[in-house]
Order: C-alpha cells, then structure tokens, then sequence
C-alpha cells in the first residue's frame, strides 16, 4: 500500500486560493476562461478526467510558489528596514570610526521648517585615544616589540635586518636609530663590507609613539660576517688586506699569506684558452676529414647521375652503330675516340678505359664485365651482361635487345624527370609560404596602424 504524500503547509492556504477564485469567476460567469488553454493542453494529454486533477494540482502548486515567494520577499524587506517609519530615523549624532581606520563619510537627509534636503555627505573624522588607551597601546607596542626582538638572534646578525615601522595595527608609529650608521642604518641595512671576523656591536634605538605620548628604547645587536665557508673568510680577510693598503704609498697591495694557520698561495686566475684551443683544434681536423669525405662521395654521385642520364643517349648510339654491321669492339673502337677528347661525357670515359683493357690483351668478355663493375649501376650492368652474351653465344638479337632496352632507358628517363619536378615543387613551397607571410604581413600591418589611428 502506498503511504500518502504528506502535504506541506502552504498547501491548505494555496487550495484554497484557487478554489475560491473558481467560485468567484463561476459566479462571475467567466468560467476559467483565463487558464482554459492550459487544462486543454493537459486533457489532451492525459485525458479528460486526469487532466482536469492535473491542472488543479497545476494551479495549487503555482500559487504555492506564489505564497512562498512573497512570505519571503516581505520577510527580507522587513529586516532591510522596510518598516521604518518615512523619512528613516532621527538622529542628532554621528558615530566616529576607531582610531585608526581613517575618515567615514555618511549621506544624510535634514529637515529644515518646510524645506527638505537630500543626500548630503559629510565626513566624520576618527575618535581620538583617550590618554589611558594611549598608555595601553604603548604597553602592547612593547609586547609586540619584545616579541619580534625574541624571534631574532640579535648576538649574531648576518643578514639585514626587517625593521617594524609601526604597531598595534598602525596606532603606534617606530622610529629607528642606529648608534653606528658606517655598520647598520636605520632602515636595518648592514653597510660596511667586509665585517670583522668576530663580529661588531652596535645599538638599535626605537622611539614608539602613540598620539602625545612615547617610548624609547635600546638593545644591543651584534653583526656577523656572511658566511663561514673558507672562501669567504679568505674574500673578506683580503678585502681587510687590501683597506689597509690604501693609506700607504707603496707601488704593491700585500695579500694575505695565511688563513686560520695555513698557508695561502696565490695565483692569478688565466683561463684554460691552451686547452680550448687544442679542443677545437682536434674538433677542426674532425670536420675537415668529415668534409673532404663528404665532397667526395658527393662528387661520386654526381658522377653516377651524370652517367645515368647519359645512358638512354649511349644505347641509341649503340644500337644505331650496331645496325650498320659494325662488330662490338669497332664499336667500342669508334665511341673510345669521342672519351679521347677533352671534357669527354664520363661514359665514353668509360668506354675508352674498356677499349684500352682489349687493346692490352683482355679478352672482350672481361672488358665487357669490368666496364659494368667499374660503373656499378644496374642499367649498364645490363648493357654489359647483353654485350657479353653476344660475345659468348653469338646471337644476332644483339640490334633488337639494345633497341628494347634503349626504349625503357628512355621512359626510365622521363619518370625520373617527372620525380625530379615533383621534388622541385616540394622544395619550393616552403619559400612560397614564407614569402606569401611577408605579403600578408606588408598588407595587415599598415591597415592595422590605420585602424588605430581612426
């Protein structure tokens, strides 16, 4: 069985709201005509006799948040001073802010005979201390002093000191004074440099006051060289050396010779350039040798691309020689004169040493298998390996093999024109980009100032 849902206490007062604003407009004859399209949207959702119970708890629960709405908005309203009586309260005095926090401004309205003014300020100054609470906020101005002196080691001061310009929140002022300002002003600062090793004494002075009445006093405080590593001691130890100099007319400034019992020997600092220099000598001879190896590999493959490129061109030559009878050494014969001139094609180079090695007494097979070795590209490994087969078994497809081969030598070539186009553009779209943002930047920048300027 389900428990019923309590009810909550507006529930009573918002029913009967709405019920008896129901028998008003029925007596009325207007029927709910307001909130008719709202229980017609809820009956064709839920059907008549649901939607009729719906829209009634519709309205009960609106004019619960209703009631609600309104319990609170008068409750806020009478706690922000609603229900003063017109016009605000009188008053005939103004209430001073405590010392120390400054001068509180009021906006009051007067009432003079028949005559109204508004919104006028006026400035309260803050209260003045009686001489009792001035005797108190001395009293804890001391506390505070002796609490802050307390939390330092006055014996043995290294550091500047953070000196408390005021107390008690701002209500009693400090000021400082230094019986030696040559070691320490007034402001804390230590100010003679080096300091003795055992330490100088001084006395800190403070005079706290507080309206009229004031307070002064003294502690001793005890300043320390910075630091207790060796070469600060010896730093400080010849900075004292070297003061002592200065009177003196001599041509030299003695340094110290010991530190605590030892002795010192001095030397003048020279940076170690010997070394660096030999570093980067070693470093030097390690990039030339890297750049001299570069160069030539470098030079080998230009020497590789030029032969690749002339290789379509040396096969046509070949085959058309080959067409005319000619055997393969007169062949190799007639290309050696062309490698004879100066500024030869590298191929033909090559086809000379090859024609040299047969004159010389190698047999045409070897010639031919060394021309493809010494080359070392697998086009004219090929070329080779087709030549020497003409020698070993005397086919005549020598004319038709060199002909097919020359034609994929000649689309071989044209791909890697085309690569080499494809990578030109590659290259050339980073120049494009940058100089595209300088574009962009000559076009933005002025308008930029011009927009400013409007």
């Amino acid at each position: 069985m389900q428990k019923r849902k309590k009810k909550s206490l507006l529930y009573g007062p918002a029913a009967w709201w709405w019920e008896t604003q129901e028998k008003l407009e029925k007596r009325r004859g207007k029927g709910g005509v307001p909130d008719k399209k709202a229980e017609e949207i809820l009956c064709r959702i839920w059907g008549r006799s649901a939607g009729k119970k719906r829209y009634r708890e519709f309205e009960i629960e609106k004019r619960k948040k209703l009631i609600a709405v309104c319990l609170m908005g008068m409750g806020l309203a009478a706690m922000l001073g609603i229900s003063v009586p017109a016009g605000g309260w009188t008053i005939s005095s103004l209430l001073k802010p405590e010392s120390g926090k400054g001068v509180k401004t009021y906006v009051l309205d007067a009432a003079i005979g028949q005559e109204r003014v508004k919104g006028m300020e006026v400035s309260v100054p803050e209260r003045i201390l009686s001489q009792k609470e001035q005797t108190e906020m001395l009293d804890r101005a001391q506390q505070e002093l002796e609490t802050w002196i307390s939390g330092k080691d006055m014996d043995r001061v290294e550091e500047d000191l953070d000196l408390p310009t005021s107390f008690c929140g701002g209500l009693a002022e400090a000021v400082w004074q230094s019986s030696r300002y040559d070691l320490m002003d007034a402001s804390g600062t230590i100010r003679k440099d080096p300091v003795a090793e055992e330490g100088e004494l001084l006395t800190l002075g403070v005079r706290i006051s507080c309206m009229e009445k004031q307070r002064e006093y003294e502690f001793p405080v005890r300043v320390m060289p910075k630091g207790q590593e060796t070469a600060e001691r010896l730093l400080r130890k010849t900075k004292r050396s070297i003061q002592e100099e200065e009177g003196k007319p001599g041509k030299e400034a003695e340094l110290p010779k010991e530190l605590d019992g030892q002795t010192v020997v001095w030397k003048e600092h020279r940076e170690p350039y010997g070394i660096w220099t030999a570093a980067l000598t070693v470093l030097g001879c390690i990039l030339l040798n890297y750049a001299y190896e570069r160069d030539v590999m470098k030079e080998g493959q230009e020497r590789q691309d030029e032969l690749l490129a002339e290789y379509p061109s040396f096969l046509s030559r070949l085959t058309l020689l080959a067409q005319t009878g000619m055997p393969v050494r007169q062949i190799f014969g007639r290309l050696a004169q062309e490698g004879a001139k100066p500024g030869a094609e590298p191929v033909y180079e090559e086809v000379l040493r090859t024609f040299r090695e047969m004159e010389s007494g190698m047999t045409q097979l070897e010639a031919f298998e060394n021309f493809g070795k010494r080359i070392r590209l697998a086009q004219y490994r090929k070329c080779a390996s087709l030549l020497a087969q003409n020698v070993r078994k005397g086919t005549g497809e020598l004319i038709a093999a060199l002909g097919h081969e020359a034609e994929n030598a000649f689309e071989e070539r044209k791909a890697a024109a085309k690569r080499k186009g494809e990578e030109a553009q590659t290259r050339l779209l980073i120049p494009m980009l940058m100089m595209l943002g300088v574009v962009m930047i000559l076009i933005l920048v002025p308008a930029c100032f011009s927009f400013g300027g409007m």
